[in-house]
Parts: structure tokens; C-alpha cells; sequence
């Protein structure tokens, strides 16, 4: 595998946090739905730091609070809802207005993901899930 190959490359370079850095953007990049892009990273992030905080996300939100476009985040959200990461939940009172949910698949795959952010890195709170 990859990584045995990395860690016998990186024994010989000091500097242990180096190599949980690049032990964590593996983990990443197979794991997570980034689609070799980190603009569904931000998405997925920002959406679970919002709805932590008991805060509904909405499309336009997303979009107008991040560095990526309209579109970019448009082509990820649909694919991010295609693979069951997300739902989309038109608000009761105002059509226009869609609230981005995480799904429960989503909500295991970050907690596997912190967990793995905690294990190389330490002292992240438990409850930031």
C-alpha cells in the first residue's frame, strides 16, 4: 500500500508532524467525497460547523460565504446530494430558499474524520461533530 511507502521514505526526514500531515491528505483523499477538489471539503465542513451551531445553511448562504463560485459549488452540491452526503429541503414560507442538510452518512463519515484529525494532531473537542 501507499502508505508503507511513504513511511519508509519519511523515517529518514525529521519531523513526525510532516508525516501525519501527509498520513491525514491520504486519509482524505480516500476517504472523503472530494472528487479532487477541496472545494467540497470547505462545503462539507462549513455545512457541519453550521448545523453544529444549530444554524440552517442555505444554498445562497454557502455560496455568498465562500471563496468558490456559484457554479463550482452548484456541479459539487448536486453530486455531494447524488451520493447521499446531503439533502436539499425547500423552506415552507419562501420557494426560492433551500436549506442544505447533512445526512447520516455524512455525519458518520466526519466523525471518522475527526477521529482521524484527533488520532495524528490531538487535542480536538469531541463534540465539534
Amino acid at each position: 500500500m501507499r502508505m508503507e511507502l511513504i513511511d519508509s521514505t519519511l523515517d529518514a526526514v525529521p519531523g513526525s508532524g510532516l508525516r501525519l500531515l501527509l498520513q491525514t491528505k491520504i486519509w482524505e483523499r480516500e476517504n472523503l467525497p472530494l472528487n479532487n477538489s477541496l472545494i467540497p471539503l470547505e462545503m462539507l465542513l462549513f455545512l457541519a460547523i453550521c448545523q453544529a451551531e444549530g444554524k440552517r445553511l442555505t444554498v445562497k448562504g454557502l455560496t455568498s460565504s465562500s471563496a468558490f463560485s456559484v457554479l463550482g459549488a452548484g456541479i459539487h452540491m448536486r453530486r455531494l446530494e447524488r451520493e447521499g452526503y446531503i439533502t436539499l429541503e425547500q423552506d415552507k414560507t419562501d420557494r426560492r430558499v433551500k436549506y442544505i442538510l447533512t445526512t447520516p452518512k455524512l455525519v458518520k463519515l466526519l466523525a471518522a474524520y475527526l477521529e482521524v484529525l484527533r488520532t495524528s494532531f490531538g487535542q480536538l473537542p469531541r463534540h465539534a461533530a
